[in-house]
């Protein structure tokens, strides 16, 4: 008996353990480096780079909503303010897929990005 296959949200099987790794819903693990960026991989197509890429995006103080020739002026300046000031919260977004970290139940998987979501909102604390 072969092993079990994974399959997408699309109901396809995955290739790779790879791919399995970086799909939507993916447990967060640590472990050894994968690949990097093959140019020449899948067919021509070329293979994603290691899922160990990541950065931190902030968390900007606006809030999200749809404006509209009607919205106050204090509802415009609190949906477009695109300042940095202020910012004490990130997410921590994987470099190849632009999905974020988001902590459901006590772990952590890959997710798509939501504004509000406090399950994808990590603080950075300094270490003295």
């Amino acid at each position: 008996m072969g092993a079990a296959s994974v399959y997408s949200a699309t109901g396809t099987a995955f290739a790779s353990a790879a791919e399995q790794t970086r799909a939507l819903g993916a447990t967060v693990t640590t472990g050894a480096q994968q690949a990097n960026f093959n140019p020449t991989g899948n067919g021509g197509s070329g293979s994603p780079g290691g899922s160990d890429q990541w950065y931190l995006q902030p968390i900007g103080n606006d809030t999200p909503q749809t404006l509209s020739t009607t919205s106050s002026a204090a509802g415009i300046a609190a949906a477009t303010n695109t300042s940095l000031a202020g910012v004490g919260q990130y997410k921590l977004v994987n470099r190849n897929s632009g999905l974020a970290l988001e902590n459901v139940n006590g772990a952590w998987q890959l997710a798509g990005q939501a504004f509000g979501d406090a399950g994808q909102a990590v603080a950075i604390t300094k270490v003295s």
